[in-house]
């Protein structure tokens, strides 16, 4: 039976069932293999993290989005330890905060690949509205690309990479976040369509 979206958030965090257990469990090891992937694509610094959010099952025609994983490398695990910063693979699952960006991935027939730079004069105030806890802005990940993902015939929700330092070959980063959210081969979008029933607005 495919599970609906939020399913007991935040009952999920505070006394997982096993099925939402392995739910966690088994997005969590794609965005990994995910991470992994986008580290290729990286120079000197090895900072940066894969998130996921997918909009609620009962919003079909707009934007409504909770965060269902969030992984990152082991050089920025380090870095937020030392800052004692709490892991966001944990305490950010079932964060509903609607961010301007979300709302632009989903409203985005054409799915494209959304860039942004928070380095810049004005985007952190622009973007981090109210609920946004800048978590990752605090960290240093300033170059940030997201995409709607594709699946089940609806814009589902987003995938997100975020670095420390600009990647060296941009142009393949985003290929690959393509490949990842919207392709119906991608181990992602698959098990979307296998564990969960998607909404957002359709294709």
């Amino acid at each position: 039976m495919a599970a609906r979206i939020p399913a007991r958030i935040p009952e999920d965090i505070t006394a997982p069932t096993p099925a939402s257990r392995d739910l966690r469990d088994g997005i969590r090891d794609i965005l990994i293999t995910v991470l992994n992937n986008m580290l290729g694509f990286t120079s000197n610094r090895h900072e940066i993290f894969v998130n996921c959010r997918l909009n609620r099952s009962d919003q079909l025609t707009g934007p409504s989005p909770v965060c269902v994983g969030w992984v990152e490398s082991p050089a920025l695990a380090a870095s937020r330890s030392g800052m004692g910063l709490a892991d966001p693979g944990a305490s950010r699952f079932g964060d509903d905060h609607l961010s301007p960006v979300y709302a632009e991935c989903l409203n985005d027939r054409n799915m494209n690949v959304v860039v942004r730079d928070f380095s810049q004069p004005g985007v952190v105030v622009r973007e981090k509205i109210g609920g946004a806890r800048s978590y990752d802005v605090n960290l240093g990940l300033v170059h940030r690309r997201y995409v709607c993902i594709r699946a089940s015939g609806r814009r589902a929700g987003t995938l997100t990479v975020g670095f420390s330092a600009l990647p060296a070959n941009d142009t393949q980063v985003q290929n690959a976040l393509r490949y990842w959210a919207q392709d119906s081969s991608s181990p992602l979008v698959q098990y979307l369509e296998n564990h969960f029933h998607l909404g957002g607005p359709t294709v």
